[in-house]
Parts: structure tokens; C-alpha cells; sequence
């Protein structure tokens, strides 16, 4: 039997190399970049918060997360949208390495589980009952046409990944609606206006009633996907919404993804 071929760099795996069923050779895994120190405290880019003047008083804001709605309360990935980690968000949304999804999302899970073991807003208890606030994942929708066309929602793979991880129920809570253009290459403006009205919810969305939900997708660039899914599930009764992303688009590293 041939060796295995790696997702990322297209090379042979040795067998010596081989730890799992996922097609990523060890020197890819070695390259996988977490983003920098310091981060910023909601949406962890790097050196993200910034000094600025509102009204006479001087705050700190962060401009990549600062225009965010207040449902989307935090963000969170597992690693740089560059090297390896843009060529693996690509292999498994463009070129069909479905087989990619469980390791990319017990890599996700990791970065949720570990989100919900040290947030205070996961800590948060019901009044008078003592007990942990309800918490499920969902994934960020595809159109049907995507879906149709790759075979699957790369985010609801991801999604098992971090349902397993959290010990929480996967709910798909969105649907994608219209034909709306790809966000690659758009402008943050224009990425806001693309995905507006871009999702309604399913009948599960009551699941989301005042609870936490952590929202998976595989890459985080502007966030405007996920603040208009995170307003949709905060009209419906969500307390706050998380998103955990495999990938972080952060700008000057040229991925071509961003």
C-alpha cells in the first residue's frame, strides 16, 4: 500500500509519521500558527485593543472587533489563517479533504472547551436554581447550493469536533438563505452588507432560549458572518453567542483566503 498524501503540502506521509487517520504530514502539524500575545480580551487578535477618544473621555476599543453587535460577546481559533493552516481550510472547503474534519475539529474543540472552562460568562448560573446556564453548539450555515456542491458544510464538521469536546448538544439552529456572493475578496463593508438578512432560523432555534451558544465556523476574517448569525440567535433568546473558528485571518500574512 502507497504512503498517504499530506492535505497541506501534497507530500508522502511516512508511516513512522502517521498518529491519526488525518491526512497532515508532521512537519505541517509542526507549522500550525496560534496567534500572537497580547490579545484582545473579547476576540483574542493579536495586540488587538487600541487608545482612542469618545466624547473627551479616553477608552480602549479594538478595531477588529469593535464595530461587533453586542450578541456576538466573544471570538476565539486554533490557529493563523497561513502555511499549513490556510492550505487545510482550503483543502477541506474547496477541494473535498472531508477526511480533515475530525482533527481540525478536536482542534477547535479544544479552543472552545478551554474558552468555557475559563470564561466567567460560561460560569454563569440561573437565578435561584444555582444551576449552569443551558449551552449548545451550532455551525454557521452554507447556502444549499454550497452544501450541495461540496457534499457537506465544512462548519457542521467542524461542529461535531467541538460538541464532543464541550460535552453540549449540536443543534442546527440557522439556515443560509439566497445566493448570496462568496466573502472572499470583499471589503469589510462590503462583507457586512453581503450577509445581511443572510440567515433565518430553523424550528430548533428554541434551543438557543436563554442559553449560551458557541458558534462554529472555519474561518474567522472581519466577523461580519458571524455578528449577523449571533444577532439572529440573540433575537430568538440567546444569551450571548461564542464563536470558535479553526482559522484567524490576520491581515499582512497573504493566505489568500482573506
Amino acid at each position: 500500500m502507497l504512503p498517504r498524501g499530506c492535505a497541506s503540502c501534497r507530500g508522502w506521509i511516512p508511516r513512522i509519521d502517521e498518529r491519526d487517520q488525518a491526512p497532515i504530514c508532521a512537519r505541517c502539524r509542526s507549522r500550525l500558527r496560534i496567534p500572537g500575545w497580547p490579545r484582545c480580551d473579547r476576540c483574542h487578535a493579536p495586540v488587538g485593543r487600541v487608545s482612542e477618544v469618545w466624547n473627551g473621555v479616553k477608552r480602549m476599543g479594538c478595531h477588529a472587533c469593535g464595530s461587533w453587535p453586542e450578541a456576538l460577546s466573544s471570538a476565539r481559533s486554533a490557529f493563523v489563517l497561513a502555511g499549513p493552516g490556510a492550505n487545510l481550510v482550503h483543502a477541506l472547503k474547496y477541494e473535498g479533504w472531508h477526511e480533515l474534519a475530525d482533527f481540525m475539529g478536536e482542534r477547535v474543540g479544544h479552543v472552545a472547551l478551554h474558552h468555557t472552562l475559563v470564561s466567567p460568562v460560561f460560569a454563569t448560573r440561573e437565578p435561584g436554581t444555582g444551576s449552569p446556564r443551558p449551552l449548545c453548539v451550532t455551525p454557521v450555515p452554507t447556502t444549499s447550493a454550497r452544501e450541495r456542491a461540496r457534499g457537506y458544510n465544512q462548519a457542521a464538521l467542524l461542529a461535531r469536533g467541538v460538541a464532543k469536546s464541550v460535552g453540549a448538544p449540536l443543534v442546527h439552529m440557522l439556515e443560509r438563505v439566497g445566493g448570496r456572493r462568496s466573502q472572499i475578496r470583499l471589503e469589510p463593508g462590503m462583507r457586512r452588507a453581503n450577509v445581511r438578512g443572510a440567515f433565518v432560523p430553523t424550528p430548533d432555534i428554541a434551543a438557543a432560549a436563554a442559553g449560551e451558544v458557541i458558534l462554529v465556523d472555519d474561518v474567522l476574517t472581519t466577523g461580519a458572518t458571524a455578528a449577523e448569525a449571533a444577532s439572529v440567535l440573540a433575537d430568538h433568546g440567546a444569551r450571548s453567542v461564542h464563536l470558535v473558528t479553526f482559522a484567524r485571518a490576520l491581515p499582512n500574512l497573504g493566505s489568500g483566503l482573506c
